[in-house]
């Protein structure tokens, strides 16, 4: 059976384009910083997620080679995007945010023409089923950090969320739902911004794989994150 392709939840494949082998992500994982100062050991410093390219190899059929070339055009136009799209295979149950990196065709050859596309895929990472939990005990089953979004009914005028280590204060909070969006790094009260409201000794933080325990002074809500897989 075919294999299927969707960007933003539409299959582009299929009729004259035939998805034939979807590569594995390459060079998957951390990169880790090291600092070296003379006469000292090299040290950790820190790490981050790398990017990683996605390879497809497609086939294009046309009855003539102006057929093909038409179809490619076609074809070429529903992977052309200003930003990342969702980027979505059948044989498997995440999917990625990428943009179409390169669109290489091959020669027109016993009426179809070979082609190889490939995604970047800049946040390193798979996405996987999006979840909602009341704020506490959390078991997070992603391998990989995630921000989450925190809705909240204040019960006063102050209100503070933790994870045991860091914490998001919030002072002279009026009425209606506190939205706290960790990964774009907002606070709305009622949709108005309220991020003056935020202390300065505040940090942000999401979910981290395994066990995390979230606590909530001031209120009571959810919290909502997708999960991230490496």
């Amino acid at each position: 059976m075919e294999a299927l392709l969707k960007i933003n939840d539409v299959n582009v494949v299929g009729g004259q384009v035939v998805l034939e082998k979807v590569y594995p992500p390459e060079e998957i994982g951390l990169t880790n910083r090291w600092a070296s100062l003379e006469g000292l050991p090299t040290r950790f410093v820190s790490d981050y997620i790398k990017p990683y390219m996605r390879r497809v190899q497609l086939r294009i059929f046309g009855k003539t080679k102006a057929d093909a070339i038409r179809t490619r055009r076609e074809f070429v136009g529903k992977l052309m995007s200003d930003d990342l799209v969702k980027v979505q295979f059948r044989h498997e149950d995440t999917y990625e945010m990428a943009k179409m990196e390169s669109f290489t065709t091959a020669d027109w050859q016993a009426g179809a023409t070979g082609v190889e596309v490939v995604f970047m895929c800049p946040y390193g990472v798979s996405f996987g089923a999006e979840k909602t939990a009341s704020i506490g005990a959390i078991t997070y089953a992603g391998t990989a950090d995630t921000p989450v979004i925190f809705t909240i009914t204040p019960s006063g005028t102050n209100l503070t969320v933790s994870n045991g280590k860091q914490s998001l204060n919030l002072t002279g909070l009026g009425t209606g739902p506190v939205v706290i969006d960790t990964g774009k790094r907002t606070i709305t009260q009622d949709g108005v911004n309220i991020r003056s409201r935020l202390s300065i000794s505040s940090r942000y933080f999401g979910l981290v794989p395994g066990a995390n325990d979230f606590s909530i002074t001031g209120g009571e809500g959810t919290v909502r994150w997708t999960e991230r897989w490496i």
